[in-house]
């Protein structure tokens, strides 16, 4: 079985109920409160930010020119892409940088880019590890795009976040990344297609618990 097929099959239960979660769902029956898509926007730039890094970093740490090039391209399509748009929508919720440099960033997404450096760090002895923690974000956003394009939201804003997921480009991306990740599994040793395994379930986790985390508006406990 392809590491791809063992992925999912593994997260199915938080990869499936991400797509039933109120903040993807209110996305595309406009019924997400304004509010929430603030704080998802502000918190979701904070991510973007080291989302990107990360590609650069796997990429630089990366011996195969496969890996680096797949890594690099990512980490140019976010910037060009996701970060631009996401821009956009900062302008349109009046979100300033100053108010985005003193949000607080919620213990979530905090904890989430904190597992994926740790997945670097862990995967000296095998690039795979760190690039299948990478993948979650994209491919189950694709997937989600997929689903909710089906449909027109209400909201124009709504409408242009779900748009970002469906282009030729983002899907082309998406589906190196997938394949990347199948052959890095059948060359990996059992201990290392473990640890593949798990970083990508974990990654998947932190998934469902982004969108929980901003349709809730978490924040820290306060003493």
């Amino acid at each position: 079985m392809k590491f791809s097929e063992r992925a999912r099959e593994l997260s199915k239960q938080f990869w499936e109920e991400s797509h039933k979660h109120p903040f993807v769902t209110g996305l595309a029956d406009g019924s997400l409160s304004e509010e929430s898509f603030r704080y998802y926007l502000i918190q979701d730039g904070y991510y973007l930010i080291h989302f990107s890094r990360l590609f650069g970093e796997i990429a630089d740490r990366a011996e195969s020119n496969e890996v680096k090039d797949i890594m690099f391209k990512n980490k140019e399509d976010l910037e060009a892409g996701e970060i631009a748009v996401r821009e956009e929508f900062f302008k349109e919720k009046n979100i300033t940088d100053e108010e985005f440099d003193n949000t607080e960033i919620a213990p979530t997404a905090d904890h989430y880019i904190a597992h994926m450096y740790r997945q670097i760090v862990e995967s000296e002895d095998y690039i795979g590890v760190a690039v299948a923690g990478m993948l979650p974000c994209p491919w189950l956003y694709q997937d989600i795009g997929a689903e909710l394009i089906k449909h027109q939201s209400p909201v124009p804003i709504y409408q242009s976040w779900i748009d970002t997921y469906v282009t030729d480009e983002f899907n082309n991306l998406t589906e190196r990344h997938i394949e990347l990740c199948d052959k890095l599994y059948d060359k990996a040793n059992d201990d290392q297609k473990e640890r593949m395994l798990n970083a990508f379930f974990m990654s998947v986790r932190f998934e469902y618990l982004f969108f929980d985390m901003a349709y809730k508006q978490e924040e820290w406990i306060k003493l």
